[in-house]
């Protein structure tokens, strides 16, 4: 019979306390935290696990240099697929996915040594011998380079748009999608050149920050079905969204262009009623 999410979840945490113990009786290791959805609190049965792991300096080498027993007394591996990369959150520190059975359970393994290890704020912590620290903000930044983000994302917006609007007026809703995802990149950075410009800077560390609360509460979001006429519609919304911040773009010095934002309206109107034809190529799938 198949397993049910419950159980799925159920198996995790099950993997989740072996990691939990095997690193706890190991005296090598100062701390160990999980980032990621667990970190953010908004870990469900679905969730992977986002390891952080501080050992002793003097100890490190020798403790990833038997990483294959660490990993096999944890669980039953199934495959090891990084192996030992740089760690892209933990300075110095070494990288391993590894999954286990049942039900390809995957562990981010990251291990790097203690003294130059900070904890990003959205952490869950599972032990902690010696305190890490939460990673210092991010500094401010210059007006000059705000303001050129600015300009490049909002320029790279609307260089966008058109494209998605005229995939979901063919009927191609997985290539607007796509698109989408083009648009709400270039959207979050202009929200954050406009109000919170010191998160433009890319961190040294991954930091997994959640999305800012009022950022999240703004981003257009496609349901659980998508035809083209969704699909224009949270295109629709990220235009009229990012229109709306031309005023406070011009005040920063960024050059808006309103023309652009009609065009795009009247070319949306056209791919509407497109869309509700069924489209006018949807066996296309590639074309622009």
């Amino acid at each position: 019979m198949a397993a049910t999410l419950a159980q799925l979840g159920e198996e995790r945490n099950r993997l989740l306390s072996r990691v939990q113990q095997v690193l706890e009786a190991d005296g090598r290791v100062t701390a160990a935290w999980l980032s990621g959805s667990y970190g953010r609190g908004e870990a469900d049965a679905w969730s992977d696990l986002d390891l952080h792991v501080a050992v002793v300096d003097e100890h490190f080498e020798a403790f990833i240099a038997e990483h294959q027993t660490l990993f096999a007394n944890c669980g039953q591996q199934l495959h090891v697929i990084s192996h030992g990369i740089l760690s892209w959150s933990m300075p110095n520190g070494r990288f391993w996915l590894v999954q286990y059975a049942p039900y390809m359970l995957e562990v981010d393994w990251n291990i790097g040594p203690t003294a130059a290890t900070t904890r990003p704020e959205a952490s869950y912590m599972l032990f902690d011998r010696v305190g890490i620290p939460i990673t210092a903000p991010l500094p401010p930044v210059g007006d000059d380079f705000r303001r050129a983000e600015a300009k490049n994302q909002l320029d790279f917006f609307w260089a966008m748009a058109p494209i998605a609007i005229k995939f979901a007026g063919r009927g191609h809703t997985r290539l607007a999608v796509k698109q989408v995802d083009y648009l709400e990149g270039a959207f979050v950075k202009l929200w954050r050149a406009l109000w919170r410009p010191e998160l433009l800077q890319k961190d040294a560390y991954h930091q997994n920050r959640p999305l800012e609360a009022e950022l999240d509460a703004r981003l257009p979001r496609f349901g659980p079905t998508i035809d083209p006429l969704v699909a224009l519609h949270v295109i629709r919304a990220h235009c009229d969204e990012v229109a709306s911040w031309h005023p406070a773009l011009a005040a920063l010095g960024v050059s808006v262009h309103d023309g652009v934002v009609r065009e795009v309206v009247a070319l949306t109107e056209v791919a509407e009623k497109s869309a509700r034809l069924g489209g006018s190529n949807p066996d296309q799938g590639s074309r622009r």
